[in-house]
């Protein structure tokens, strides 16, 4: 419908519209709180996490230094070191040292793995990027 003073289209909606206006804006509102489409997500203290016969060993933040050595399966040792944010094997008792070659790991998510020591060290919390690392 155009308006005869200045020939321009009048904007109308129906109730129809309106409701589905409001119900989309109450979705988003809803989905932002709960961190779904919020930029940072939930965003949580990034913990190192080990994890022997999956049954927790140690819980630490990775902000803060610490140098330990955890006991694995059959008495092994592994040597772990968390410093500047993140977290890596030292050394380890282990054959093949396939955990000290890993390195070390920052990010959510990512793992160290001694299999022989049936030890799993874990970043965990934050928000994750990745859902896997392949090394």
């Amino acid at each position: 419908m155009k308006n005869a003073r200045d020939g321009r289209r009048k904007l109308t909606f129906k109730r129809a519209d309106v409701i589905l206006i409001i119900c989309s804006l109450t979705v988003a509102a809803v989905l932002f709180v709960a961190g779904i489409i919020s930029p940072a997500g939930r965003l949580t203290q990034l913990r190192v996490r080990a994890y022997r016969d999956g049954e927790l060993c140690l819980d630490h933040a990775v902000t803060d230094e610490l140098r330990t050595v955890l006991t694995g399966h059959e008495g092994g040792e592994n040597v772990v070191v968390i410093h500047d944010n993140g977290v890596y094997i030292e050394t380890a008792d282990c054959p093949g040292q396939d955990c000290v070659k890993m390195g070390r790991i920052t990010k959510a998510g990512e793992e160290i793995v001694c299999l022989p020591h049936r030890l799993v060290i874990r970043i965990e919390g934050g928000k994750a990027g990745i859902d896997a690392v392949v090394r």
